[in-house]
C-alpha cells in the first residue's frame, strides 16, 4: 500500500468475522471460530509439519492472523500440482472469449541460462549455465523437445515454471502469429531477474524472438514486486514490517500468469498497464486483485460445497501425500473459506490489521456463468473491511 493511501479511505466499513462464519457455516460460534484461527501446523502437525522460526516470531509479536492467511494461501499454491487444474482455467478463458488459442501445457524448467541471454541480461547470473551436456542442460533440452513434438499452432499459450533452490516462479508466453509475448509478474520496468529465463524458453519453443510489452519506464505496473519472497535479514531495521507486508503475502505467480493471459485475450495487449495505473491511483493493492480473482475463479469452477471439498481433498493428496478423513476435509474447506478472504495490511502506518476484501456470500460467485465476470470482479472497486473480532 502506498504511503499516501490513508486509512480514512476505508474506515467507514467494519466487519465481525463471527457473523461471516455463520453465513458460510450456520452452526458457527466463537468457540468454533477460534479453531479456524489457529495455525494448521498446531492443529494438524502430521500433515503440515511444525511451525518454523518465522511463524513462531510472528505469533510472538501478535501477528498470528498473517500466519493463518498464509496457511489458507498455501492451499491455492498447491492447486497447480493437480493434473488439469491450470488447463481447465485457461480452457474456460479461451472458450468464454471465443478465441482459437491452443494451450500447450504448463511446464517446469530448471533455472538455467544460455550465453545469448546472459549477454543480453548480465544481471541474470544464475547458478547454472547451459552447456548442452550437463544433467540440468539435458533435462532442459528434453522438456523443450517434448513441447516441440506437438503441432505448432498459429495461436498458442505456454505456461512456464522455473525452479531453483529457494522455490520457483511462473510466467506465461503467448504466441499470436509471428509474435510471441512473455509476461512475468515480477517484472518491474519491463524485466525481472527471471525475465531472461522465460524469454529463453519462449524462443526455444516457438523459434521466434519474444518481446515484453510492459513499458520499460513504468515501475508502477508490477503485480508481484518480490514474488512473495522476503529479501530481508532479521537484523535489518524493517525486518518486522517486511516479513508480513502485502508483498510477502503475494505468492500467486502461476495465477498472475493466467490473469495476464485473461486480460490480454479479453481486453488487448496493453490493458494490464492501464488497469494497474488506475488501481495504483485508487490505492487498490495488487494482492487484493489477485485474491479476488482466485476466489471468484474457484467458486465459479467448483460451485458447490461437494465440488470444492473434492478440490481441497486433492490438494492435500497431491501436496502432502496424505489420505484424509471426511471430517478433516470439511475442516480444511471451512478453514480456507473463512481465512482466504482477508489480507493483513498496515496501510502505511506500521500498525497491521486484518481486512476483509471479499464478500461472505458464496452464492453470487457460484452463479457466475462466464469467466470474464471473475476478471471484472477482481478489478472492481471494493471496500477494505476492518475485522473487529480479531
Amino acid at each position: 500500500m502506498k504511503q499516501d493511501c490513508k486509512l480514512s479511505i476505508f474506515e467507514d466499513h467494519e466487519n465481525n468475522s463471527e457473523s461471516c462464519c455463520k453465513i458460510i457455516f450456520p452452526r458457527c460460534s466463537k468457540a468454533i471460530l477460534k479453531k479456524f484461527q489457529t495455525p494448521l501446523e498446531l492443529t494438524f502437525p502430521d500433515i503440515f509439519g511444525n511451525l518454523d522460526k518465522e511463524q513462531k516470531f510472528l505469533i510472538s509479536i501478535g501477528s498470528n492472523p498473517v500466519v493463518i492467511l498464509e496457511n489458507a494461501s498455501e492451499f491455492v499454491s498447491q492447486m497447480k500440482n493437480i493434473p488439469g487444474f491450470v488447463e481447465q482455467i485457461i480452457k474456460f478463458i479461451i472458450q468464454d472469449n471465443r478465441k482459437k488459442y491452443i494451450f500447450m501445457g504448463s511446464h517446469t524448467f530448471p533455472l538455467i541460462i544460455k550465453q545469448k541471454w546472459l549477454d543480453k541480461y548480465p544481471d541474470a547470473d544464475y547458478d547454472v549455465k547451459y552447456d548442452g551436456i550437463s544433467e540440468t542442460s539435458l533435462r532442459y533440452d528434453e522438456t523443450i523437445k517434448s513441447i516441440r513434438k506437438k503441432r505448432m499452432p498459429n495461436q498458442a499459450i505456454l505456461h512456464i515454471g522455473v525452479e531453483f533452490t529457494q522455490g520457483g516462479h511462473y510466467g506465461i508466453a503467448i504466441k499470436n502469429g509471428e509474435k510471441v509475448i512473455v509476461f512475468d509478474s515480477m517484472q518491474m520496468g519491463g524485466r525481472s531477474v527471471y525475465s531472461s529465463a522465460f524469454l529463453q524458453v519462449a524462443e526455444d519453443v516457438f523459434d521466434i524472438e519474444p518481446v515484453i510489452l510492459q513499458n520499460p519506464a513504468d515501475e508502477t505496473v508490477c503485480p508481484q514486486p518480490t514474488g512473495g519472497f522476503v529479501f530481508v535479514k532479521k537484523e535489518d531495521v524493517d525486518y518486522i514490517e517486511k516479513i508480513q507486508d502485502l508483498d510477502s503475502q503475494n505468492h500467486f505467480c502461476y495465477l498472475w500468469a493466467i490473469f495476464y493471459f485473461h486480460v490480454f485475450i479479453s481486453m488487448g495487449d496493453n490493458s494490464l498497464d492501464e488497469i494497474f495505473e488506475i488501481l495504483y491511483k485508487k490505492c487498490i493493492p495488487s494482492l487484493a486483485v489477485i485474491k479476488r480473482y482466485i476466489w471468484s475463479i474457484l467458486h465459479s469452477l467448483y460451485p458447490t460445497d461437494e465440488l470444492f471439498t473434492s478440490l481441497i481433498k486433492e490438494v492435500i493428496s497431491f501436496s502432502h501425500g496424505e489420505e484424509i478423513s471426511d471430517n478433516d476435509t470439511d475442516f480444511f474447506l471451512k478453514f480456507f473459506l473463512l481465512n482466504f478472504r482477508y489480507i493483513w495490511d498496515d496501510m502505511g502506518t506500521k500498525k497491521f490489521n486484518l481486512y476483509s476484501i471479499i464478500d461472505c456470500d458464496l452464492k453470487k460467485f457460484r452463479e457466475m456463468s462466464n469467466i470474464n465476470q471473475c476478471l471484472e470482479y477482481s478489478v472492481s472497486e471494493f471496500n477494505y473491511v476492518l475485522d473487529k473480532f480479531t
